[in-house]
């Protein structure tokens, strides 16, 4: 699983740079642009078995608050040089070396998991606000060499402007087969399906060296001390932007390698936070392989994106 990278990092980044730009002047169109961003990847987002999407409605679920956003945790501790990676930053503690071969091995030992996910991200503006609450499940297994991945998500957002306020309800069902993803959203029975390649940014994968890889050419990373998520031990990753405001924190599981949860504030005013987390962890289940085949609601048309992404890809190929 280790040649795969984690979606969230790409979001981290990008959040990073926009929260630091936009100065905060949030509009709704704005806040609709984060929503629509967390209800892409983001959710995640992050989850094993999918679920029914028919279950729930806005006013069946409690609104999300904003103080549910899980909090930072520890400060981070001094730093100092460690190995250069081949992007050119350092690793900022000789520990976290250690410590990321330590979970990179367990984690490259592992053929499947699943788990209970949960997303939950809040905006603020002077004049608007923006909530959602994901909760769902992951799964993912190696096949013929191969990562399959299946990711469902029930999202309930609200979205508030002075004393105007809306609120949705959808869920968003991901599938990645080894080499197609496919993306199909559910709002008030309402189908939005497409397929695109399975990049490696896109993967959703939990653990393994690219997630480091990734980490050290967008980020300062410092080991902090250990933490316990769902009774799990956990090794906690503090990031700081090489560029730009705010703070990622990442939890690994010391057993499995898996990370459990991360938390991202997206300027030091904690106005744009993101949190996501694993709960539930299962190491090696039987999982069927039709769990991984995407199958859309009849009469629903799959958008292709594929021959998009080949001419982006070969417009952004340097000339020589």
């Amino acid at each position: 699983m280790s040649r795969v990278r984690f979606v969230v990092l790409s979001l981290v980044a990008g959040v990073l740079a926009s929260a630091c730009s936009n100065e905060r002047s949030a509009t709704v169109e704005a806040l609709r642009g984060a929503e629509s961003a967390t209800a892409a990847e983001d959710q995640a987002d992050g989850t094993p078995v999918a679920q029914d999407s028919s279950a729930g409605k806005p006013a069946d679920r409690p609104t999300p608050k904003a103080e549910q956003v899980v909090s930072s945790t520890k400060s981070s501790t001094a730093s100092s040089p460690g190995r250069s990676t081949s992007e050119g930053q350092q690793n900022d503690d000789p520990a976290v070396e250690a410590v990321e071969k330590e979970l990179v091995a367990k984690w490259n030992k592992i053929r499947s998991l699943s788990a209970h996910a949960t997303v939950q991200v809040a905006q603020y503006s002077e004049d608007a606000e923006f909530w959602l609450d994901g909760d769902g499940t992951y799964d993912c297994k190696v096949a013929d060499g191969k990562l399959l991945i299946r990711l469902f998500l029930e999202n309930w957002s609200v979205q508030q402007r002075g004393s105007n306020e809306a609120q949705r309800y959808d869920t968003r069902l991901t599938v990645v087969d080894g080499e197609y993803k496919y993306v199909l959203t559910d709002s008030a029975g309402r189908y939005d399906a497409e397929k695109s390649t399975s990049e490696p940014a896109d993967m959703l994968q939990l653990g393994g060296q690219a997630i480091f890889d990734e980490l050290h050419r967008q980020f300062t990373v410092e080991l902090l001390p250990t933490d316990n998520i769902d009774g799990r031990d956990a090794y906690v990753f503090g990031c700081s932007p090489t560029t730009g405001c705010g703070k990622a924190y990442y939890y690994f599981d010391r057993d499995t390698g898996v990370m459990l949860k991360m938390h991202l504030i997206a300027d030091e005013t904690d106005t744009v936070t993101r949190g996501i987390e694993l709960r539930d962890l299962q190491i090696d289940p039987d999982l069927s392989d039709e769990l991984f085949v995407f199958s859309p609601p009849d009469g629903v048309r799959v958008i292709d994106r594929t021959r998009m992404q080949q001419m982006q890809r070969f417009e952004a190929k340097p000339v020589d």
